[in-house]
């Protein structure tokens, strides 16, 4: 758990800036860099290049096991064992590979390393061992490429045996120096057609099998003859004891079947310049079982009952010259040959030369990786990891390909005893590999929790782990231990000895050395470096790339049939629902006979005319089903993500997850804790209560409030930055006895204990200790003071291990219970306690589903209070779309920076915010002068044209070229280039402003309209609709109808559409205001309907346009009534500079005035140009010139032209203005938590600066003008 952090201004030049700034907080599970040592600045990782595709990734991983060890060594494994035998171990050995491949996928998922996973032992249990690993597994490629280089020439020779050797081996290695020195695309390409063909070649020798054995051929009808007749199992070596030489049998046939298999952790090598790693790295883990059922085991089934293991031709491999490399060696041809097919020795012979060039192209590629790996870590020399600007290691590359030189001694008789040494000491390495893989990943896990990460975040999380490493490495020693068992049968022979166990004498020579001579200790879990190369692929976002192919494209034909026929019901229902109406239909309908006096039509969504929308599926009712029922559905998919505090750099790291299992699980344990808490301090009561939630967007503050539904809890949500005052009052008017909180509040909860008579707990979201002395820890002091005032401190990670240890269950609600008491933010008055039940939260995310079409997998970002209706509709929408959630980390000012590493799908904000980003994206693009400009101005006028497209078929923000030169750019510069969707909510969107922000990202943005009454859910526009200047239709949840305003001069029986205020009905509406009876019957009429108090028209479409509000509403001395709120939404679209405005009318005036809040950055610019000098884009240099009459001046007239632009009446028109920096805070009381303007409250602040303004407009209006 993390402690509460402070984050220092941004160093540089931040995207998007807003002016009200907050405290940062590190969320849970911070980790102490400092104290493990895990960084390496000082050693960058190699340049290596992220070229692999997924496509070559798949096929290297088939193409690393098929080789000569299934086309040819096969027949021995069947000789020796007999056909069951050799099933068996082909079984087995396959079981161990598994359990090494899925421990190399944890590691190489999380750690994916530009170079050799060889690294992993060093970094994770002891430099020693990954020093002599390295070696030995490098030696064992380079002098395997030497024996594949003369095996080409063999294969050769099967066609014309009066060609030497030589010239083959020599052209082979130039030729395969050459491919490695390409760009590693170029590899993995070469590898992809070079395994094709193996997959193409084994899968035709099943179908032949089968016909074969079904009776094809000379042989006749087969069946399991052969495992009758000469049997299932074969002796071998030992004479007289018939079982014991059988069992022999099987042990050799079992190391065969491991030679066969080495090469499958080729994977782990190429996951380091592998694109999208950590998707397609586990894709190629997980299809490692289905390899090694088809390629392998099936194929030695086929083999045993084609073949007898008597037929003399399957011990050719172990004979010496050609015979022993060529295709009258392989089991294949041996088949074909009793069959009566003479043809396909030739065809198996040229497949064999395509599996030793392939295995010699990954011989080098491996071991120039290897030597990379090697020198990062300081065991080999630097240079072995300098790569060309393509990213080839050419000094590895050229070192490993020397050795295929040796291949030039096994032309001789005396080089080829030589030769036949060197083979063997890369015999064993591939055990030797597999069993310190199995051990890494032990040490792997020991690491995480030392550091307390769970393996839930994993990008890859294996089954059966960790037993299934234990398994593994038992068994790779075994096997190492007792592979050269031949020296011993019948009698011990010292050659054969040391032939079979030269590698493992190697291997422990190399530890021993590097460990006596540099004295490395064994790796701490703590100090486990498990941050070097995860960091970076943290950073790294790959987009999806559409299949080219027609494989491909088939291919993804069939995974969307799929993901279609099962998606879930509620998501196909959104689907449907989506849909546009049909051709003539509106938006939203009037129903026929539902007029009353005064008030319009009754509005429905056209697809919702007969009944309202409840839920999008009949069995999730609550808020506690909608996330179980994606729990239960995906529990391994990321759910809620933060970025940890690194107290090493300062700085926060790339987000890190917690799965839905795990978020499930936590949530299950704090909501028994809590219970068991009132319990025990006797505050626990039948039926509901509340649960306060005080604290900043973080993965708890969701937890806590999932914690609280699985009990039939509610939370009382608190904003972040509320006034004491006011917290007060929300904790003594919802009568709670507990508030969950983070650590700066604890201290405020204290001091306001004496006016808190309810209050008896606190639970700290962050650590309240961090190994200080007992006595000097925070805890220590906190509890002392809470103590004195009576209150009980708790941090969340005791309430959960109560709930744990409580055995208590769920306690799931009912729709009509209280899902939260949303407190509003209180413009005019103390706060209203805003009663929502589960029905509403249901209905309410039913309809987000529809709008937004969020999707399995998507990604939004979570920086808008949580206390706010809308952030809390918009996480409740990610859950039951199976989302990921990204918390920012706490800093407003850097969101941006958070967005980059986060790339959502989808965005939800505030009129505000892309006020700035349109600000920053003109004077990015179409301001800039010379030839960026020219285009950015034609490309906009280009798009926007197409939007316009009067045929709405044709209509779009997209455009093939454009989108890709240019708007993916300024998507990409806001981190919001994966968006498919934005949504705006909380006040109008000014139209200029909403029709540029599509056409420069290219991206559907979507208006809508809501308010905490409604669930945040009320209107919202289609996907299909691309007009602006409005908040789109009804919900299929809700009903809507206009009321006339006779007061205000508006009527239901307007023309050309009905003009009134809003009243809201429908199955997402509040219940009450809690303990507010008062206000209840103010704003619900006797008949249910809602008073919004927001004044709408809606047009021929069925679309609500806002156009006024009733209780907003200015009147001047002339009798002419004005909305500021509508004029201060076009003047903060209009000019990026200005960051805040509040326009003021006084009844006894005729004309308005303003005080406009500036935004440094871009406000510097502009009064620069103004004033003629430099003026520095800081809060304290804008400052100085803020008094400047001149700005005053070019600022009206900036207002000025705006009015004329939007055709402002007359009386509507700002005559005279103040500019600040940052004029209304949260802190000075000015702005709601939810940054709304408290309008009495700056009046009375700033009553006599009002006064002064009217004064000096008044005298300035007046004062005789200069004639011509």
């Amino acid at each position: 758990m993390a402690s509460d952090k402070s984050t220092s201004p941004s160093k540089g030049k931040t995207s998007v800036e807003m002016p009200v700034q907050v405290q940062a907080q590190s969320p849970a599970y911070d980790i102490d860099y400092e104290k493990h040592g895990a960084q390496r600045e000082a050693n960058p990782l190699p340049d290596l290049k992220r070229k692999l595709k997924s496509r070559h990734l798949q096929m290297i991983a088939i193409g690393g096991t098929i080789g000569t060890g299934l086309f040819i060594g096969s027949g021995t494994a069947i000789a020796h064992g007999g056909p069951v035998g050799a099933l068996i171990a082909y079984v087995f050995v396959g079981t161990i590979v598994y359990s090494v491949m899925t421990a190399l996928g944890e590691i190489a998922t999380y750690i994916p390393i530009p170079g050799a996973f060889t690294s992993y032992a060093a970094r994770l249990i002891d430099p020693s061992l990954g020093f002599a690993m390295g070696w030995i597994y490098w030696f064992s490629w380079a002098s395997t490429f030497a024996l594949e280089l003369t095996a080409t020439g063999l294969i050769i020779q099967f066609w014309d045996s009066s060609i030497p050797i030589s010239i083959f081996i020599a052209v082979f290695w130039v030729v395969i120096i050459v491919f490695n020195m390409m760009p590693v695309a170029f590899y993995g390409e070469i590898e992809f057609w070079f395994a094709s063909i193996k997959v193409i070649t084994v899968i035709g020798f099943m179908i032949f099998s089968v016909c074969m054995n079904a009776g094809v051929g000379k042989e006749g009808y087969i069946g399991f003859r052969y495992w009758v007749d000469p049997g299932p199992f074969v002796p071998y070596l030992i004479e007289g004891n018939d079982s014991l030489a059988k069992f022999v049998g099987f042990w050799s046939t079992l190391i065969q079947a491991g030679f066969s298999y080495q090469g499958t952790e080729l994977v782990g090598i190429a996951a380091g310049e592998t694109e999208n790693p950590r998707k397609t790295v586990p894709s190629a883990i997980r299809k490692t079982f289905f390899r090694i059922v088809f390629f392998f085991i099936l194929t030695i089934f086929f083999l045993g009952i084609v073949v007898p293991s008597s037929d003399p031709g399957l011990l050719a491999s172990q004979g010496d010259g050609a015979s022993a490399q060529n295709a009258n060696a392989s089991p294949f041809v041996i088949a074909a040959n009793r069959a009566g097919v003479m043809a396909l020795p030739g065809i198996i012979n040229a497949v064999l030369l395509t599996v030793v060039l392939s295995a010699a192209n990954s011989n080098v590629y491996s071991g120039s990786r290897i030597l990379v790996g090697l020198a990062q870590e300081g065991f080999a020399p630097h240079w072995f990891k300098i790569t060309s600007k393509r990213g080839v290691p050419y000094y590895s590359v050229l070192f490993t390909a020397a050795f295929g030189l040796l291949g030039f001694l096994n032309v001789s008789d005396a080089g080829s005893t030589v030769f036949t040494w060197l083979l063997q000491i890369s015999g064993v390495a591939g055990f030797i590999t597999w069993s310190s893989l199995n051990a890494c990943h032990l040490a792997f896990q020991r690491a995480l929790r030392a550091r307390n990460i769970s393996r839930d975040i994993l990008p890859y999380k294996a089954l059966w782990q960790p037993w299934f490493s234990w398994y593994g490495l038992f068994f790779n020693i075994l096997i190492i231990l007792t592979q050269g068992f031949t020296a011993f049968i019948p009698h011990f022979q010292v050659k054969e000895f040391f032939i079979n166990y030269l590698s493992l004498i190697l291997f422990v020579v190399l530890y021993a050395g590097h460990k006596i001579i540099y004295r490395p200790a064994f790796v701490k879990p703590i100090e486990a470096d498990l941050d070097t190369g995860r960091t970076t692929a943290d950073n790294e976002t790959w987009e999806t790339i559409e299949p080219t192919t027609w494989y491909g494209k088939t291919w993804k034909w069939i995974c969307g049939a799929y993901m279609f026929f099962s998606q879930p019901p509620h998501l196909a229902k959104a689907e449907e629902l989506k849909k546009a109406p049909p051709k003539g239909v509106a938006y939203s309908v009037a129903i026929p006979g539902t007029e009353q006096p005064g008030r319009s039509r009754v509005y429905r969504a056209w697809n919702a005319q007969k009944e309202l929308l409840t839920t999008l599926d009949p069995k999730v009712t609550t808020a506690h089903d909608m996330f179980e029922s994606t729990a239960n559905r995906q529990p391994k998919n990321h759910c809620l993500g933060w970025r940890p505090y690194n107290s090493t750099t300062k700085s926060f790291d790339p987000y890190q997850w917690l799965s839905y299992e795990t978020v499930q699980k936590r949530r299950a344990a704090l909501g028994a804790g809590l219970v068991e808490l009132h319990h025990k301090h006797d505050c626990h009561r039948p039926g509901q209560y509340g649960i306060g939630l005080w604290a900043q967007n973080r993965p708890e503050w969701q937890i806590t409030d999932l914690a609280c539904i699985s009990q039939s809890l509610y939370s009382v949500s608190i904003y972040d930055v509320l006034a004491p005052d006011a917290t007060e009052y929300i904790i003594n008017h919802a009568e709670l006895h507990c508030v969950v909180t983070s650590l700066p509040h604890i201290p405020t909860l204290i001091k306001l204990k004496a006016s808190l008579p309810n209050l008896k707990i606190i639970v700290s979201l962050d650590p309240l200790d961090a190994g200080e002395q007992d006595s000097l820890t925070k805890r220590a002091l906190l509890e002392s003071m809470a103590a004195d005032q009576g209150l009980a401190i708790y941090t969340i990670d005791q309430v959960e291990e109560l709930g744990l240890a409580s055995k208590r269950g769920y306690n799931a609600p009912s729709a009509s219970d209280i899902v939260t008491i949303n407190y509003t933010s209180g413009t005019t008055g103390p706060p209203k306690g805003v009663v929502l039940t589960h029905g509403n939260a249901v209905a309410a995310t039913s309809c987000g589903l529809i709008t937004i079409a969020q999707a399995r997998g998507d990604t939004i970002a979570s920086y808008l209070p949580l206390a706010h209706i809308y952030a809390r509709l918009a996480e409740h929408t990610a859950f039951w779309g199976g989302a990921k959630i990204g918390y920012f980390h706490g800093n407003i000012v850097e969101l941006v920076d958070d967005l980059k590493l986060l790339k959502p799908t989808g965005f939800m904000s505030v009129p505000r915010l892309y006020s700035r980003f349109g600000s920053a994206i003109r004077s990015a693009t179409v301001e800039q002068p010379g030839f960026k400009g020219t285009l950015s101005r034609h490309i906009i006028a280009t798009k926007t044209a197409n939007m316009k497209n009067p045929d709405p078929s044709k209509a779009t923000v997209r455009h093939a070229l454009y989108d890709r030169i240019w708007a993916k750019k300024v998507s990409a510069a806001l981190g919001l280039e994966r968006a498919r969707y934005m949504v705006s909510g909380s006040a109008p969107l000014d139209p200029t402003l909403h029709n540029f922000l599509r056409v420069a990202t290219g991206t559907d943005i979507l208006q809508g309209y809501g308010l905490t009454e409604s669930y945040a859910s009320a209107t919202a526009q289609s996907i299909h609709d691309l007009s602006a200047g409005n908040c789109g239709s009804l919900a299929p949840c809700v009903e809507a109808c206009l009321a006339s305003l006779p007061d205000m001069e508006y009527s239901v029986d307007d023309k050309p559409f009905p003009r009134g205020e809003l009243l809201l009905r429908g199955n997402n509406m509040f219940r009450e205001y809690y303990k507010n009876e008062e206000e209840t019957r103010n704003a619900v009429t006797e008949d249910g309907w809602f008073r919004t108090g927001d004044v709408c028209t809606i047009d021929e479409k069925g679309r609500f346009i806002i156009i006024d509000r009733r209780k907003n509403v200015l009147k001047l001395a002339q009798g002419e009534y004005i909305s500021p709120e509508r004029l201060e939404g076009v003047v903060l679209a209009e000019l990026g500079y200005i960051a805040q405005a509040y326009i003021h009318g006084d009844s006894m005036q005729t004309f308005l005035v303003g005080i406009f809040g500036v935004a440094p950055d871009l406000f510097a610019p502009y009064a620069s140009k103004v004033l003629g000098k430099t003026i520095e884009p800081t809060a304290a240099a804008v400052k100085e010139y803020l008094g400047d009459d001149k700005l005053r001046r070019a600022v009206l007239a900036d207002l000025e032209r705006v009015a004329k632009k939007h055709k402002f009446a007359g009386y509507e028109r700002v005559r005279n203005v103040s500019l600040k920096v940052e004029p209304f805070t949260v802190e000075n009381n000015l702005l709601t938590p939810t940054l709304k303007l408290k309008r009495p409250p700056v009046v009375k602040v700033y009553r006599s600066l009002l006064d002064q303004l009217y004064e000096q407009a008044t005298e300035e209006m007046s004062a005789p003008r200069a004639k011509l």
